[in-house]
């Protein structure tokens, strides 16, 4: 039963009129609520990202970053559309590696029910939206 739920007249009844006793009688109560009642956590693992970016998409964004901090301090229209072009250009890349590996694991799965014996095998164009 959870500490918290407990007749507390009772429970300082049951310790003399000492501080310190009541203190502790206090503190063990609150101290095993917190055991009970509020779940322990854990720190972030610090775990490898499951699709890495290529050095060719890295490069892009950086210069992105660049042409961003170009831009926010000039704020000059010229340095906006070099900002928007390669904007434009890390969106379609990065769109495109998604594709790529949707197809690749619509494929192997596709694969996998071949080789189950599987019928019914999926559209190659559910994925290519």
């Amino acid at each position: 039963m959870c500490p918290v739920n407990c007749n507390w007249n009772k429970e300082f009844a049951t310790a003399d009129l000492d501080v310190e006793a009541l203190w502790n009688l206090l503190k063990d109560k609150v101290e095993s609520g917190v055991k009970c009642c509020i779940p322990l956590t854990t720190r972030f693992q610090n775990t490898k990202w499951k699709r890495p970016l290529n050095d060719e998409i890295r490069d892009q964004i950086k210069s992105l970053k660049s042409l961003w901090r170009q831009y926010v301090r000039e704020k000059n229209p010229t340095s906006w559309l070099k900002y928007t072009k390669e904007r434009n250009k890390v969106k379609k890349l990065s769109e495109m590696i998604l594709k790529t590996s949707r197809i690749q694991l619509l494929n192997s799965i596709i694969q996998i029910q071949k080789n189950l014996g599987n019928t019914s095998t999926l559209k190659l164009n559910t994925l290519k939206k």
